[in-house]
């Protein structure tokens, strides 16, 4: 791809490359707001980008959880949702490499 990539691509090729584990993290490597990553990841999952792994909802805790023996998540203050790349996500963030 010619020209600067859009932000939710690259947010997309940064999951792909995982050691992501915080919105903080995504936040500082994309320049932008916690905020707006947190709607970005919303966003790219209602659109079929992205999924949520595991049984329960990381923002508010992990109660139910299936994945929640693994998980290494930080503080729930900044924890970001395990999210997974689906086939059209990957193919997606295989283009901007």
């Amino acid at each position: 791809m010619s020209g600067e990539l859009s932000l939710p691509i690259r947010l997309l090729g940064l999951l792909s490359y995982g050691g992501i584990r915080s919105t903080s993290d995504l936040a500082k490597r994309l320049g932008v707001s916690e905020a707006m990553v947190g709607m970005m990841a919303e966003d790219l999952t209602r659109r079929g980008y992205l999924q949520a792994l595991g049984g329960g909802d990381c923002s508010t805790g992990c109660g139910g959880c299936a994945v929640v023996s693994q998980c290494k998540l930080p503080g729930a203050e900044d924890r970001l949702p395990l999210l997974a790349l689906t086939e059209k996500g990957k193919l997606v963030a295989a283009s901007s490499a």
